[in-house]
């Protein structure tokens, strides 16, 4: 994360948000909004589907970990945002496939709620 440090010389300051959880491919990073229309950045880890917007770091796989679970992470991935739908729509590439994607994984950004448990979105 950078945040703007108000010095010209070094106008940015890098932190750290997780030293867990980061991106398997960059094509698959997409900004979108939260259920509050409050902007965010969804990407996939190797865990699965994250977010981070105002509330921080949320994991959105726990509905998808059967299908995450044969996902292959060498293969390619990609997010799109479809804003009248409310959606992203994370394509991934299986165990089963080639080199293309053939799984398409969707997140209603309306219709995620924060679950019981910290740090979930469902």
């Amino acid at each position: 994360m950078t945040v703007p440090t108000g010095n010209p010389s070094d106008p940015y300051a890098r932190y750290s948000i997780s030293s867990s959880v980061g991106c398997i491919r960059h094509q698959s990073i997409v900004m979108a909004e939260d259920e509050n229309g409050n902007p965010c950045i969804y990407f996939l880890s190797a865990r699965g589907p994250y977010r981070l917007g105002d509330s921080g770091l949320q994991y959105l796989g726990a509905d998808v970990s059967d299908i995450w679970a044969t996902v292959n992470l060498g293969g390619t991935c990609h997010a799109t945002y479809y804003a009248d739908k409310h959606q992203v729509w994370f394509y991934v590439t299986t165990a089963g496939a080639n080199a293309f994607t053939d799984t398409k994984l969707k997140f209603d950004t309306h219709n995620g709620r924060p679950s019981g448990e910290a740090g979930q979105v469902r």
